[in-house]
């Protein structure tokens, strides 16, 4: 049986958030054990709209932070 969560996680590319990127996402699990980010969600304007405007706002909280970090994270 397939259960389903929003969790962050980081990105593969899906729904347009660049790949690493930290972010919720939909995702599915089979066992309980290992996770896919669903695919098939339809996004309006508006929900692509937003999803853009995270991206934007987690690009700048990472830049400030970005010399904090240990460099194999940047």
């Amino acid at each position: 049986m397939s259960i389903g969560y929003s969790v962050a996680m980081a990105s593969d590319g899906s729904y347009g958030v660049p790949r690493g990127l930290l972010f919720g996402f939909p995702v599915r699990t089979e066992d309980g054990q290992t996770y896919s980010i669903v695919q098939s969600h339809y996004l309006d304007e508006n929900a692509q709209a937003r999803i853009a405007e995270n991206v934007t706002l987690l690009e700048h909280e990472a830049a400030m932070i970005a010399d904090l970090m240990p460099a194999r994270m940047h």
